[in-house]
């Protein structure tokens, strides 16, 4: 159930009640949908000491973020908009493993769509966001590089990373998408896009939230987080699915992305 509703562009008459829009039917119903998750009450399971062990998908496919290992756990902190974050700090090696399938093979499409503000000292070293990258030959990686902005990788040697610069230290809408069939991985952030075309296979079918690897401390961020959102297709081409996650990120948190 949503936790909120949006009446915008509702009229009031004597006649007429305005429509209430829910959210979470709306991301739910978006084809594809592998895994949601916020922080909200419901979606977050706590430790003793104040850390964060579990992210509950919101999907309905059971495909939670888990952390065992208490000094690797990330912290529920802050808010945005009245909204609670989950940060993640590198010193602390913290980071997130989802116990889901990434999309893999030849047939695979995928996306990952975060709203997340990295908070790094980008200059030293990258900053893994959401990433599989071991063995590279079939890693999908999304990360901050040390230029500031958002990157993504495919398979090593077979398609060209790219980057959208200047995207650090503020809140920002990312998506990286990885589409076989079609040969292309697709960053977008903050209304600029950028691809690489070319043959390629995903293989690496686990996912790590705030590192390289799952099981591993490789190249962690400090970062906060508010939403991911994980598919097994490409979203920026769905102008109504992409419209859909734009209007609820805005009107939920009320920042423009």
């Amino acid at each position: 159930m949503s936790r909120f509703i949006t009446l915008t562009g509702a009229e009031f008459t004597d006649k007429t009640l305005p429509v209430v829009r829910s959210y979470s039917e709306s991301i739910l119903s978006i084809s594809g949908l592998l895994g949601w998750f916020n922080m909200d009450s419901a979606s977050v399971l706590v430790s003793g000491s104040g850390k964060v062990s579990q992210l509950k998908d919101k999907s309905g496919n059971g495909n939670d973020f888990t952390q065992a290992v208490e000094v690797d756990k990330p912290t529920l902190t802050g808010d945005l908009n009245g909204f609670p974050i989950l940060h993640f700090e590198r010193t602390n090696s913290e980071y997130m493993n989802w116990t889901g399938v990434y999309p893999t093979g030849a047939a695979a499409k995928s996306a990952k769509v975060l709203l997340v503000n990295i908070k790094d000292d980008i200059t030293s070293d990258i900053s893994n966001i959401l990433s599989h990258n071991s063995p590279i030959s079939g890693r999908h990686a999304l990360y901050m590089n040390t230029n500031g902005g958002f990157s993504i990788e495919g398979p090593d040697g077979s398609i060209s990373s790219n980057t959208i610069a200047g995207q650090s230290d503020a809140w920002r809408l990312v998506i990286a998408e990885y589409d076989s069939v079609n040969g292309f991985i697709k960053l977008t952030s903050g209304g600029e896009s950028v691809q690489s075309n070319g043959a390629f296979t995903v293989t690496n079918a686990s996912l790590a939230l705030g590192a390289g690897n799952p099981s591993s401390t490789v190249n962690t961020a400090t970062m906060d987080v508010a939403e991911i959102m994980i598919f097994n297709d490409t979203i920026t081409d769905k102008p109504d699915a992409l419209a859909t996650i734009r209007d609820y990120i805005e009107n939920k948190y009320g920042i423009s992305v």
